[in-house]
């Protein structure tokens, strides 16, 4: 006979769990208590939430080569307990999607609610544009003890230390932008600077310099603050 004792151990052999989001995701995550399920992969299904056993994922953001800058760290056991968890393999399930062949990821139907509770630690990558407010983010972070800036960023297969790509901007480089700011008349009204901004500038930038584009950025929110 299974004893329920039996049961509760297996329910808590997940282990961890990650989610991985954009900045502004997850400021309404953390607003509602919600991690909201979607269904954009199968429009005929329930909404899922997607969680991954891959700490990698798509950690990214400016300077970096996925297109996530939040990774969100759940306790697997925890959830277990009040949700089903379920394996799952997009690369299996749709013979289009081949961003990764082996990809084995978890889904829980429906929205996980409380979704604090079960929060281990939140990332937030060097390249994501709310370091380039350190006020919003030390807000952030006195707010949300769990929410920590990583020192590192994704590049391809790996993670590296951001100065590795954070090369320093030359006094020339700057008087370039600052010649660019001036002549196009540019502004910027937002607490948050626009990736279409960062590239216009790098797009510039790199036909006369070799330059980090996190740097650039930074450089460029300081001067139209």
């Amino acid at each position: 006979m299974i004893k329920l004792i039996d049961i509760l151990k297996e329910a808590k052999q997940v282990g961890a769990l990650y989610h991985f989001t954009t900045l502004q995701s997850l400021l309404d995550i953390l607003k509602t208590n919600t991690l909201k399920a979607s269904n954009k992969f199968e429009k005929d299904k329930l909404p899922t939430v997607s969680l991954t056993r891959d700490k990698l994922g798509d950690m990214g953001g400016v300077g970096g080569t996925g297109t996530k800058t939040v990774r969100i760290s759940i306790d697997g056991n925890k959830l277990s307990n009040k949700y089903k968890i379920t394996p799952y393999n997009y690369y299996f399930n749709y013979p289009d999607y081949k961003e990764s062949e082996d990809e084995m990821e978890e889904i829980v139907q429906g929205d996980i609610k409380n979704i604090i509770d079960y929060i281990i630690e939140v990332r937030i990558s060097p390249g994501s544009e709310a370091l380039f407010n350190p006020n919003f983010i030390k807000d952030l972070i006195d707010k949300y003890p769990f929410i920590k800036v990583s020192d590192k960023i994704r590049r391809g297969k790996k993670f590296v230390d951001y100065n590795q790509v954070a090369l320093p901007l030359t006094d020339d480089v700057k008087q370039y932008i600052d010649n660019i700011i001036t002549k196009e008349k540019i502004e910027y009204n937002s607490d948050f600077p626009k990736y279409e901004m960062i590239e216009y500038f790098n797009k510039k930038l790199n036909t006369k310099y070799d330059t980090s584009t996190i740097e650039v950025a930074r450089y460029i929110i300081s001067k139209l603050k």
